[in-house]
């Protein structure tokens, strides 16, 4: 299939190295929150309470210990080092 192709094609691209930028930082995300939906803490809060749910969803975010696990996980499969910000060279 075309998109097998694709797939293939980018998963090159990204053991060499190569990100998109929106990947990059979903995956820092995950990295830093525990899950890729960045969300302003109180406000959502509030508005999980308001509608009967509890405060903090039962997701990683809640659990400090899963988030440092998949921090754990990243450094050794050296995920954390791929999707690490870099800067950008500079063109003379």
């Amino acid at each position: 299939m075309p998109t097998d192709v694709i797939k293939a094609i980018r998963n090159v691209a990204v053991d060499e190295g190569y990100m998109l930028v929106p990947h990059q930082k979903t995956a820092l995300k995950v990295l830093e929150a525990g899950h890729a939906v960045p969300l302003e803490k109180e406000m959502w809060e509030n508005l999980r309470e308001k509608v009967g749910l509890e405060r903090v969803p039962p997701n990683a975010s809640r659990y400090p210990e899963a988030i440092e696990e998949l921090r754990k996980i990243a450094k050794k499969t050296g995920f954390d080092k791929l999707v690490e910000e870099k800067e950008e060279k500079k063109e003379e």
